[in-house]
């Protein structure tokens, strides 16, 4: 089930590694875009935000209408003050937890840190006690959900990224995998950016589209 569901993560792997937190552009009046295109009235969105009690976002945030997405699917909650910090790095549990959740392996009821522990059980995601969540992180998690096989005998000059040596030598075999396999092909400027991190509102809208794919 799980292979299954993580095979739609595909989709959107692409943007895990290039979102750079550009505003989707509605073209319709008064509607705000969420990332898979759904449009979703802003007076929707808007009343998604009050419902959950978010103090920090409004329907004039780029990542608005996704963010509400997963606001009503239980995905996210904010803290007590009612702030998401969107624009913020996303904690590795936090992270971890969503995409927990996506997965089934975790109840939207579960705490972040109980559900990114279901996903480490899961061995899709390395441990971690603190941190942020990085591109890394996704890409190890996407190798191993989509059970793709390392490549041998991978360089830094073979994997083809500027940046290949701040990737451990260990784990070039498993991104030179995911790169022939067409699920990423890092940044224009021919970084892979491993220590990357994801916001709040990029995670929302990656989720946000691999919901769609899921409905699709």
């Amino acid at each position: 089930m799980v292979l299954r569901k993580l095979g739609s993560i595909v989709v959107a792997a692409a943007l895990t590694l290039s979102l750079v937190g550009t505003a989707f552009a509605a073209t319709v009046p008064e509607a705000v875009y969420s990332a898979k295109g759904e449009v979703r009235p802003a007076t929707e969105v808007e009343a998604s935000l009050v419902s959950h009690g978010v103090k920090d976002v409004t329907t004039e945030h780029w990542a608005a209408g996704s963010i509400s997405v997963l606001l009503d699917a239980a995905l996210l909650a904010p803290d007590a003050e009612g702030n998401l910090k969107p624009d913020e790095a996303v904690d590795f549990n936090t992270g971890a937890a969503v995409f927990a959740k996506v997965l089934g392996l975790a109840s939207p009821l579960e705490t972040p840190e109980a559900a990114a522990q279901k996903l480490v059980q899961a061995g899709l995601i390395p441990a971690r006690e603190v941190g942020k969540l990085t591109r890394l992180d996704v890409a190890l998690l996407l190798f191993t959900a989509l059970g793709l096989e390392a490549k041998s005998d991978v360089t830094a000059d073979t994997l083809g990224f500027t940046d290949a040596g701040d990737i451990p030598g260990w784990h070039w075999g498993k991104i030179a995998a995911l790169k022939e396999a067409g699920v990423f092909a890092g940044f224009p400027d021919g970084t892979f950016q491993p220590n990357g991190e994801l916001t709040l509102a990029q995670l929302a809208t990656l989720i946000d589209r691999v919901l769609g794919a899921f409905a699709n």
